[in-house]
């Protein structure tokens, strides 16, 4: 597990606004959602890269020092097997049959 970065990124003439998640194992782009919240759209962003990593558990994510992202590691790694949990700043992965 590595810790996962995202940064927003403003339209441009031919793209519209995204965030950029990177890890030393990559990086994708993660369009915007504008019916979602800035913290919202990011834990969004680093689950999408998460999930491709196939990286599951318990997420803590809050802003980068220098104010231009923000930054998540993973507390509690789990097998690639559950459903995504986002509440009060924690991005989890639960088991499949927990209930809601």
């Amino acid at each position: 597990m590595q810790a996962i970065e995202t940064k927003y990124v403003g339209p441009t003439n031919h793209h519209g606004s995204r965030i950029i998640v990177r890890a030393q194992a990559g990086r994708v782009i993660v369009a915007w959602d504008d019916a979602l919240s800035v913290d919202e759209n990011h834990a969004r962003a680093i689950l999408f890269f998460a999930a491709r990593q196939q990286w599951c558990g318990t997420w803590h994510m809050g802003g980068k020092a220098d104010g231009t992202g923000n930054v998540a590691v993973c507390v509690t790694p789990r097998s690639p097997a559950g459903r995504i949990v986002v509440t009060d700043g924690y991005i989890r992965l639960t088991d499949r049959e927990a209930k809601s």
